[in-house]
């Protein structure tokens, strides 16, 4: 079970475990444990050049500044990038986290590189009190790290937000104390890894084609059959965000983090009354910002083509879905399945397409029809207005979802060897297979 490695003295230096006899089998919980240790310059040098380069925020800008910080941007998209697309991966499941992990990091390079000529620089909210830049190196390097691991505008130091963290996560409802916080997150973990196991049995039941023997492996199904797969996929993409966010969070708080530095990736997004406020509100915000501030930018040089107010708001709509779109049009292009020729790969999808640009459609439709057809005829204060737009959700989620569902198996994210759980209650119970 364990291999001896003698140090200088012939004692005993450390002890460590014989993959080959005992396998706690974390790949299968967590795939990133399965990026490989080449990589991991890559990805050191594309984050160090970030922090360098969200460090020079603090200082007055200049035209030094402001040159030496696109330099450093543009290194660490390099970096990024390197470290996104051009290491060879285990697993499709891998090959997706590293490619959002190298968007999440070049779209971090535009904010920081670009975005901020137009927006102000961030500031900390410690106490309510809006803070000024800080002046000192230690406090420098302390505003740059925390910046830089700020997805959504929590922060690591107590009592602490950046003045852009939506409403929400700054609510009093995530201030619990650490016992509470322990019980809430394990239970949660929990269920997430029984329905992930429930889900992953029931898909791979069968065998999915890929690309390139299809494109369209769920919506060549019969109707029930599409609805219930786009929902697993809907709740695995849900799931497979979540779950890793949750064992970080239980981590970072027992290692001294505050349980409001660390509120949930979704708020409750099954819940959801509309569309508006699945996609505003509900669903995870970890690109928000980024496509705030660029939708923003399109939008203000716009305004002299689009002058209406309402015109300009769905615009903007379309705007942040483009972007997105974008972004998972690159995602899905990395992901390639096990023996197909990377040139067999279109960049351009056309189920991305459309699950994306439909959704701002769909949000026009609840507005200007849904909505104010429910309310004539039902009455303006009547609960059933709120069912209305409830049942048009999701059956606007679910019937575009399909599109989604088609890229998500083509790309060969349910092939028989992606594991989401390392054993399988459910395998095991029905067919023997502890160990997925």
């Amino acid at each position: 079970m364990f291999t001896r490695i003698p140090g200088p003295t012939h004692k005993v230096a450390f002890v460590r475990f014989n993959a080959n006899r005992m396998d706690l089998r974390l790949g299968g919980f967590y795939p990133a444990l399965g990026v490989p240790l080449e990589a991991a310059p890559a990805a050191t040098l594309a984050f160090l050049y970030l922090l360098l380069a969200i460090f020079t925020l603090t200082f007055k800008p200049s035209p030094f500044i402001l040159n030496t910080r696109i330099l450093l941007c543009s290194a660490s998209s390099y970096w990024f990038w390197r470290f996104g697309f051009t290491y060879d991966v285990p697993t499709r499941l891998v090959e997706s986290g590293v490619a959002i992990i190298c968007a999440y990091g070049i779209f971090r390079n535009i904010e920081t590189g670009f975005a901020y000529l137009l927006e102000p620089v961030p500031r900390w909210i410690i106490n309510g009190e809006t803070q000024k830049l800080p002046d000192t190196f230690v406090w420098r390097v302390t505003w740059s790290l925390d910046l830089l691991f700020s997805m959504r505008g929590t922060s690591y130091l107590p009592n602490t937000h950046w003045n852009f963290a939506p409403a929400s996560l700054v609510s009093p409802k995530h201030r619990k104390t650490r016992l509470t916080f322990f019980r809430q997150k394990l239970a949660s973990l929990a269920g997430q890894f029984l329905l992930l196991d429930f889900i992953d049995t029931t898909v791979k039941a069968r065998k999915w084609p890929t690309i390139p023997d299809t494109m369209h492996p769920i919506t060549s199904l019969p109707l029930l059959e599409q609805l219930y797969f786009a929902t697993a996929v809907c709740l695995t993409t849900a799931l497979s965000i979540s779950t890793p966010y949750n064992t970080l969070s239980i981590i970072m708080v027992l290692f001294g983090c505050r349980p409001e530095s660390w509120p949930s990736q979704f708020d409750d997004p099954f819940h959801a009354d509309s569309l508006q406020a699945f996609w505003t509100h509900k669903w995870h915000a970890s690109f928000r910002r980024i496509f705030l501030m660029v939708s923003a930018a399109i939008v203000d040089t716009s305004r002299i083509f689009i002058p209406n107010r309402r015109a300009l708001s769905a615009f903007r709509g379309l705007c942040i879905f483009s972007l997105s779109c974008l972004m998972h049009l690159t995602l899905t292009y990395r992901i390639r399945p096990p023996g197909v020729n990377p040139d067999r790969v279109p960049f351009f999808d056309r189920e991305t397409f459309l699950f994306f640009i439909l959704q701002p459609i769909g949000m026009l439709l609840e507005v200007s029809l849904v909505r104010p057809f429910a309310k004539g005829f039902l009455g303006e204060k009547s609960r059933g207005v709120t069912w209305c737009t409830r049942a048009f959700a999701w059956m606007w989620l679910l019937w575009t979802g399909r599109y989604w569902s088609d890229v998500w198996v083509k790309h060969g994210l349910w092939a028989p060897g992606e594991r989401v759980v390392g054993y399988s209650l459910f395998r095991g119970v029905l067919y023997g297979q502890w160990k997925q």
